[in-house]
């Protein structure tokens, strides 16, 4: 009971202070006081305060991701995130120029290996090539380089450093358009953060990188090549997005981050991590004007860079379904996509109430008929991908036995299809309206969430569209969400993937001459 009460206090505080009605009636305008500041040097700086607790989450978004990273360079973005967490030219050594030194012979020896690597695939493999003795010379020589730089690295300084000052959650994150940099710290410790952060783009120093490089190679292999839910979801993608580098693995493929060099990473960072390329999202106990003050302090004399430049390749138009099945051992699962969803659209909204309407809760659509009466499905979600581009409308679907993929994707298209012929009741829809609300409502109460919530939607188009999307999701109607189900939900626009279980192959049954069967081992 005590719970519930404190609940219901913290809801009507929301709403006191932001303006909503939770029943969807007379909704007000959408009230986020951030307060912009941009540097000199063109260093984007978004305050938000709130003083009910002494903390702060403290975002550094920058306008680069996967979509930007030049051919063959797939996964440079997510490497580069990991490497810089390992320090700058005083954070992280003992003795900076000694490991540069260090480094540089690393480099040339690692390029010579991989050299004599692909001469000695070119040579009969039974037989010793001529690249025999230097390569075990040169490996000899690898050692001892990387037993002496790991005498002069200290280990997870930086991040020490902010774990002694009571920071939490410090991470990084890479997508299509953004990498992000952030953590939670006490707000006394606000310039801590300044000094830190301005250090890593002054100083930053990509120390252990073949180390993290392999550390990459390991995850992709967990998150895809070994996972079936990543494989098929990385052929999906590939399948829906043939032109548009949307099609371009965010973790990147395996070739190209065995092949990416230091020089590379080094080369990308000086081109996109320019400060005019960053924006900085402060959200917590603090006061704007001292925010402002430290950022000029530390960030402002950083020079600019040079701007990313926007994607121009435009995804053509789809002309007919396309399909992509994954073979595995595993579970089978279906994912269908229909394309063209951009943020901040008008059916961009819209498919924010579809959603809704067809998975979130067990009122919903999708899990009433295909979950509960049905039982065709262990799960079942419906989604709203809108990017900065082109995005699209999604399901995905893990069948219950004995359904299959087929029975299920006919179930769902069944589904699609009313709501392109029957308009939802006032009341399915006044419910899918008030569930966004209170799902908005709890992500206010986090500074982190709302920290991430400015700074991916500044990046994809403002982070005005906070202010914007609850009252323009309340005014969809059902002839909206029929519009737009007739608009999008086309087999033409449509991409289809799924995991079929592969059969385990059967024992091969040789007969004896004596005319017995056995198995073959």
């Amino acid at each position: 009971m005590k719970t519930n009460i404190l609940i219901f206090l913290v809801i009507g505080l929301f709403l006191f202070c932001f303006g909503f009605s939770i029943n969807g009636q007379d909704t007000q305008a959408v009230k986020i006081d951030v307060k912009e500041h941009v540097l000199k040097n063109g260093m984007k700086v978004l305050i938000l305060e709130r003083h009910n607790a002494p903390t702060v989450a403290c975002y550094v978004y920058f306008r680069v991701g996967s979509v930007h990273e030049p051919a063959g360079q797939s996964g440079i973005a997510h490497l580069l995130e990991h490497l810089l967490f390992k320090g700058t030219h005083t954070i992280g050594t003992t003795n900076y120029q000694k490991e540069l030194e260090l480094t540089k012979r690393q480099d040339e020896i690692m390029e010579r290996l991989e050299t004599l690597a692909k001469l000695k695939q070119s040579r009969p493999a039974d037989k010793p090539s001529a690249e025999d003795m230097e390569i075990k010379t040169l490996e000899n020589e690898l050692k001892e380089v990387n037993k002496a730089l790991q005498s002069y690295m200290v280990a997870k300084e930086y991040t020490q450093i902010y774990e002694k000052n009571g920071a939490r959650d410090l991470n990084a994150s890479t997508s299509q358009y953004t990498t992000n940099y952030y953590c939670q710290l006490p707000s006394n410790k606000l310039e801590l953060w300044a000094w830190l952060e301005s250090n890593h783009l002054t100083n930053p120093v990509l120390r252990g990188f073949y180390e993290e490089r392999d550390t990459v190679l390991e995850e992709r292999r967990q998150r895809s090549e070994d996972n079936p839910n990543g494989l098929l979801w990385e052929e999906f993608i590939c399948t829906m997005f043939k032109a548009h580098p949307y099609h371009r693995p965010i973790i990147g493929w395996r070739s190209d981050i065995e092949s990416l060099k230091r020089s590379q990473v080094d080369d990308y960072f000086k081109r996109f991590y320019g400060p005019n390329n960053a924006i900085a999202v402060i959200v917590g106990d603090v006061k704007s004007d001292e925010v402002i003050r430290l950022m000029k302090r530390y960030f402002e004399a950083i020079p600019s860079g040079t701007p990313v430049a926007p994607v121009t390749t435009v995804e053509p138009e789809q002309f007919g379904e396309r399909r992509v099945t994954v073979e595995l051992e595993s579970q089978p699962v279906l994912v269908i996509g229909y394309k063209g969803v951009t943020v901040g659209q008008p059916d961009d909204y819209v498919f924010d109430i579809i959603s809704n309407i067809l998975s979130d809760g067990r009122t919903s659509r999708f899990y009433k008929k295909l979950v509960l009466d049905k039982k065709m499905c262990l799960s079942i979600d419906a989604f709203n991908s809108a990017q900065k581009d082109i995005g699209f409308f999604g399901v995905y679907a893990v069948p219950q036995a004995p359904f299959t993929t087929a029975a299920v994707e006919k179930a769902v298209y069944e589904e699609l299809e009313l709501l392109k012929k029957e308009p939802v009741s006032e009341k399915e829809l006044q419910r899918a309206k008030n569930n966004l609300e209170v799902s908005f409502l709890r992500g206010l109460n986090s500074n982190e969430q709302m920290a991430e919530r400015i700074g991916y939607n500044e990046i994809t188009s403002s982070w005005r569209y906070l202010l914007d999307w609850l009252p323009t999701c309340q005014k969809v109607t059902a002839q909206n969400v029929m519009d737009t189900a007739n608009k999008y939900f086309l087999p033409t626009k449509r991409t289809v993937g799924t995991i079929v279980t592969k059969k385990k192959a059967e024992p091969q049954i040789n007969t004896d001459e004596h005319g017995s069967d056995r198995e073959a081992h």
